[in-house]
């Protein structure tokens, strides 16, 4: 890779990185690195391939122009909608949705009405747990409770005195709030507590947060009186190592509402300087070594697949086969596919295709679109074993042409095992859900089918192991 070649891929690897989510979000435009053919990067490498034959000799070579496309692609997995735009929503949205959505802030930490499973035993326990030894949670507890409300809690009619029992509560949540009621317990008269518990306890008393207090006392309190009070279900987000996600703390005027709405102004230009870097350097530092390591470790493991997959089983690489097939060879001018009229016959159907569809949008009533969709629903009827299972992707499918592309640098048996899989694999559903078992399931969630997906890429592991 030359020096030029090295320089001119930085610049379009920044230039697509600031133009992608312009294009994206803003201008509502085709994505630019949305496929394994990003038009961003093999729409630049045909104008060059077009233009090759009028540049100047000294203007660039076919294998400068394949190493940065090279560099592009790699970095087509960094920018736009891939790493670094799922990667910020993971960190940052977190925030936003424990405020929208209620059940991702858990139970109370001040025990409810529902919380207590018998409030007279509750008050009966912290009586006894006066005698407790010193150190032991519950001990922690009683003295926190007058002793004429302890004396009160012994008496048969205690249930029935709603005055009583407004003061234990009341003491009760005094108690949690309390910032020195943990430390009164040793680390080694502790009971088993949640991870985000004892992380917590780490920090000096001081540097807690009220609400960590409250989160802290009140596992202390479930663990002391586990039949008198149900557990509490943490918030979502307490669960969650802090260095995982964006600290909107650190900048809680613009991070986290900045980031969901937006941080322009229309009377002033945006700067760099305004992005809220405080609230993503923890994560960065997190983040930023593993997905090194992971880009390293997938780099390598390409490295000893190579030789197998294109020596020893001759696969082609059809991304690659693309772009080695719009340059020309050495000593030529051009590429040999833009001498060939088939090539022209068929790039112009497909532009007349997209351009009549484009043209629909803007003249609906004077030009037709060409439909890219085939309708095939109605061959249902002589499979119904299928219609439980993807039919409207499987059975109305659209040509896409780069698919097609593809498929024409594939050999012929990998090609129709790509088309035929999803077929059959919907065939073997519909029998497994005719006898009562069922694929159905989303994002991150346990189901049949994701153990199929575990238990693919285990088989592929061993594959390549052997």
């Amino acid at each position: 890779m030359s020096r030029r070649s090295a320089a001119i891929a930085l610049l379009a690897t920044g230039a697509l990185a600031a133009v992608s989510f312009y294009n994206l979000y803003i201008l509502r435009n085709t994505n630019l690195v949305g496929s394994y053919l990003p038009v961003g990067v093999f729409g630049g490498l045909l104008l060059f391939a077009l233009a090759a034959r009028r540049l100047r000799r000294g203007a660039g070579s076919p294998a400068e122009a394949g190493a940065v496309v090279a560099v592009l692609l790699f970095a087509c997995g960094i920018v736009g909608m891939s790493l670094l735009d799922h990667a910020s929503t993971l960190a940052m949205l977190p925030w936003r949705l424990e405020r929208l959505m209620p059940d991702w802030r858990g139970d109370p930490a001040r025990p409810d009405a529902v919380a207590l499973r018998d409030e007279a035993a509750l008050a009966r326990a912290l009586a006894r747990a006066a005698a407790a030894p010193e150190g032991d949670p519950a001990r922690a507890f009683a003295r926190r409770i007058p002793d004429a409300l302890r004396e009160r809690a012994r008496a048969p009619d205690f249930a029935g005195d709603l005055a009583a029992r407004d003061a234990l509560r009341s003491a009760l949540n005094a108690a949690l709030a309390d910032p020195g009621l943990a430390d009164e317990v040793p680390p080694d008269r502790r009971p088993p507590l949640p991870a985000y518990v004892r992380r917590w306890l780490r920090r000096p008393a001081a540097e807690r947060t009220p609400e960590q207090v409250l989160g802290i006392n009140r596992a202390l309190l479930d663990a002391a009186f586990p039949n008198e009070i149900v557990p509490r279900r943490p918030p979502v987000l307490d669960l969650v190592p802090p260095a995982m996600l964006a600290d909107p703390a650190a900048a809680p005027a613009t991070a986290l509402e900045g980031f969901a709405t937006g941080l322009g102004d229309p009377n002033r230009p945006f700067s760099v300087r305004d992005v809220p870097w405080a609230a993503w350097r923890r994560t960065f530092l997190f983040w930023g070594p593993m997905i090194l390591a992971m880009i390293v470790l997938v780099t390598g493991l390409a490295m000893v697949l190579h030789r197998q997959w294109s020596e020893h089983e001759r696969l082609p690489y059809p991304v690659a086969e693309v772009a080695r097939a719009l340059l020309p060879e050495p000593g030529r001018p051009v590429a040999e596919v833009f001498r060939r009229r088939a090539f022209w016959v068929a790039f112009g159907l497909v532009f007349a295709i997209h351009g009549a569809n484009y043209a629909a949008q803007w003249w609906p009533d004077y030009v037709i679109p060409v439909p890219l969709e085939i309708e095939l629903r109605p061959l249902l009827q002589i499979a119904p074993v299928m219609q439980r299972h993807f039919t409207v992707q499987l059975f109305r499918p659209t040509l896409y042409f780069s698919a097609i592309g593809l498929a024409y640098l594939l050999s012929s048996d990998v090609a129709f095992s790509l088309g035929i899989g999803p077929y059959l694999f919907s065939v073997f559903v519909g029998i497994a859900a005719g006898l009562g078992y069922t694929f159905g399931g989303g994002f991150l969630m346990m189901s049949a089918q994701s153990q199929f997906n575990a238990g693919a890429y285990t088989a592929m592991f061993l594959a390549i192991l052997y």
